[in-house]
């Protein structure tokens, strides 16, 4: 900053200006020069030796906000409403006359916005800890925002036991969870509501709804050791990869660990968003249902007769397919079949014979996965 040069002996209440670019400064007896603002503050000086012509009014060159100016005459503050009136915007009015040679300070405050003060705006980009930011807020992350359905992996439909091998390739274990590869297995640890998964060589994968997804830029992110790809292409944990809106996108997990996985939009990596169980199993029902064993009808009717049950099932994705379970009936039920709906499951039989007979649900999974 340039040296400022002060006026030599200067008086209470004298007012320098240095130049452009600089603040003024005003000499205040027993304590020095105080800055007193620029022309990018929002309160500006006028400084006035009165000649004694002006009377009680004083013209304000550049106005000011009316009943926002504090003046100064000869040194002492003036009271509004008594010793001045600043009312106008434009003018001071006196109480007395103005003698000539009276010093008279005015601070005047002129009409500003934030822009005037406040730096723009980085879009939260300035903030060091976002969630620390948040949370002072008491605003908790959205836990909408991850594109992965059960991504704590608690949900777990199939009844899966942990580094079991499946049978056959891409078989699903814990509920939107698949293993890739036959013979290989999906494995975790828990600890404090929390799974870290490992998996296997050959990848554990799970598809995103295309409904799910709009066109941008999003992020993938975990805790562990696991590499990952997003359909087919290899990602770093933290990178961005770009999705279709409407295009199903498969995210894989390979060999290593993972937890608190996350496909969010936008190009970084936010904190974990983590969804009630409640709601996590409502989701996962829109692509796995159970239907609990004991359901049970009883009846009588002629031959070719139909007996059924019928369950109301939570909304899923597209007609299900009966993946497991099964169906007891009465030697007198010939045969079973299924009809089924996307919000409906019904399991019907016909009588062989005039007589009773009965159907029993011995429990029935229901899949619909992309």
């Amino acid at each position: 900053m340039a040296a400022i040069n002060f006026p030599p002996s200067p008086v209470d209440g004298q007012i320098h200006s240095p130049g452009a670019g600089l603040p003024s400064y005003q000499f205040k007896a027993g304590v020095g020069w105080l800055n007193i603002g620029s022309a990018g503050s929002v309160m500006d000086t006028f400084a006035y030796t009165a000649t004694g012509a002006e009377g009680v009014t004083l013209a304000v060159p550049g106005g000011y906000l009316a009943n926002l100016a504090v003046v100064s005459r000869g040194g002492a503050l003036q009271a509004p409403g008594d010793d001045v009136d600043v009312t106008s915007g434009t003018n001071i009015v006196f109480a007395t006359a103005l003698v000539a040679g009276e010093s008279i300070l005015v601070y005047k405050f002129r009409a500003f916005s934030l822009v005037d003060s406040l730096t723009k705006s980085q879009n939260g980009a300035d903030i060091p800890s976002k969630p620390a930011f948040r949370a002072n807020l008491g605003i908790a992350a959205s836990p909408f925002k991850n594109l992965l359905i059960n991504a704590l992996g608690t949900i777990n439909q199939r009844v899966y036991v942990s580094a079991a091998a499946v049978g056959a390739a891409n078989t699903y274990t814990l509920d939107r969870w698949k293993v890739v590869v036959s013979g290989q297995a999906l494995s975790w640890t828990e600890s404090q509501n929390v799974r870290t998964m490992t998996a296997p060589a050959g990848g554990v994968e799970q598809a995103v709804e295309g409904a799910n997804i709009q066109s941008g830029v999003y992020t993938l992110s975990w805790i562990g050791t696991a590499t990952a790809t997003v359909d087919g292409a290899a990602v770093v944990n933290g990178g961005p990869v770009t999705l279709t809106g409407g295009s199903n996108a498969v995210v894989r997990f390979i060999g290593g660990t993972f937890a608190l996985p996350q496909l969010e939009r936008g190009s970084v990596a936010t904190e974990f968003g983590a969804v009630p169980y409640d709601v996590e199993l409502l989701r996962c029902t829109r692509y796995c249902q159970v239907i609990e064993a004991g359901l049970r009808a009883d009846g009588y009717n002629a031959a070719g007769g139909v007996i059924g049950i019928s369950v109301t099932i939570h909304p899923m994705r597209s007609t299900p397919i009966v993946e497991a379970g099964g169906i007891a009936s009465s030697v007198n039920a010939s045969g079973q079949f299924f009809a089924t709906s996307r919000n409906n499951f019904a399991v019907q039989s016909n009588y062989a014979a005039t007589g009773a007979a009965f159907i029993q649900l011995s429990g029935i999974l229901l899949t619909a996965e992309i």
